[in-house]
């Protein structure tokens, strides 16, 4: 028989129509268990995990057809150690079910880092070093003395903290500065539409402390009180009558239509209140 009578015979034939049919069905059984596997075509929207102990985001990603697993620690101030403080992929991302999510918890022991010198260094550089070291200017009192705005002690809760000592990272050092032989007074910035970071810059840029703070009562977490503005503040801004290392109360809002300036703050700088002046003051 020759080849080409082959190809046109019977049984060439039967066998190839069950080749097609074996190679398609494999095909499919193929394609249908590669989808099986990678959920193709499902989404899962990704919960929030952070604040969480690592166990309960177990137990989120499990009612969530997800996996979680530890990828980093951090030690964060903003989030209660022990608690997961980031996460990849971010909350809301849309991702295939049972996928991975690496979670960042923040540690339980705090970062130590060692106190440095802040005696004798203007309240400018005291801020930058304070920033370079991990730490936070807290409190800022005045005593008389020739070195005005130059640091005379560093403390910490009310004690006096040497150079060199182990602190926490992160923590609030109160100075105290000298507020020269005079009875100078400072100026109350315009606060208003602020955040609270914008705020302590410029309070003490003008050697002024932040007072209370007071919350909307829909501000809950720390992401809300970040993103919050300033709608109010006392003493009332353009007052020159206050001492260096006053306190400043501030109110906080997540509405900014309550940020409005008040009437008397505009009459006491004897300017008139156009919209475009308040606009201006507000920005």
């Amino acid at each position: 028989m020759s080849f080409f009578k082959f190809l046109l015979s019977k049984t060439f034939l039967i066998n190839l129509v069950i080749a097609i049919i074996v190679t398609t069905s494999l095909y499919f059984i193929l394609i249908y268990s590669l989808n099986s596997y990678t959920h193709h075509g499902e989404g899962v929207i990704v919960p929030d995990f952070t604040n969480l102990t690592y166990k309960d985001a177990k137990e989120l990603a499990q009612q969530s057809h997800l996996k979680v697993l530890i990828s980093d620690t951090t030690y964060s101030q903003e989030t209660a150690r022990g608690l997961i403080a980031a996460q990849i992929p971010t909350m809301e991302s849309i991702i295939k079910s049972e996928r991975t999510i690496y979670l960042t918890i923040n540690s339980l022991n705090a970062e130590m880092v060692n106190m440095p010198n802040f005696v004798g260094a203007s309240l400018r550089q005291a801020l930058v070093d304070a920033e370079i070291y991990g730490l936070k200017i807290g409190e800022i009192s005045y005593k008389p003395n020739l070195a005005k705005n130059y640091v005379l002690e560093q403390k910490i809760n009310g004690k006096m903290i040497s150079e060199g000592t182990q602190v926490e990272k992160g923590s609030f050092i109160d100075l105290t500065l000298g507020m020269g032989l005079s009875n100078e007074k400072v100026f109350i910035p315009l606060l208003l539409n602020k955040n609270i970071q914008e705020a302590d810059s410029m309070l003490r840029a003008k050697y002024l402390n932040t007072g209370a703070k007071f919350y909307d009562s829909n501000i809950k977490t720390a992401s809300d009180s970040n993103a919050a503005i300033i709608y109010n503040q006392e003493p009332k801004p353009f007052d020159n009558n206050f001492k260096p290392g006053d306190f400043v109360d501030l109110w906080f809002t997540l509405d900014s239509s309550k940020v409005v300036i008040k009437k008397e703050w505009v009459d006491s700088l004897k300017i008139k209140s156009t919209s475009d002046t308040i606009h201006s003051l507000i920005d």
